[in-house]
């Protein structure tokens, strides 16, 4: 596999990683649903794998700055009194 194809699918990879972990996200938002520590490790872990497998730089950058913006937007619910547990 060439370079740009393997860089091609691991950024393919990336992209369904954090469309899952966006979407987990959104379904939380649901107040009556909550959000524990289960479903933050559920929503970054393919994320974190991107970070980890991930032989581009520039990819495992933007894996981490998503996770990043997650973990922050679970704080800011938690500060928030949003339905948010750990």
């Amino acid at each position: 596999m060439s370079r740009l194809a393997a860089y091609d699918n691991e950024v393919r990879i990336f992209e369904r990683a954090e469309a899952r972990a966006m979407q987990q996200l959104r379904l939380r938002r649901i107040g009556s649903i909550g959000y524990d520590r289960r479903a933050l490790i559920e929503t970054t872990d393919d994320l974190e794998h991107v970070i980890r497998l991930s032989q581009f730089e520039s990819v495992r950058k933007r894996a981490r700055a998503r996770l990043t913006e997650i973990v922050d937007e679970v704080a800011r619910r938690q500060i928030e009194g949003d339905e948010v547990t750990a």
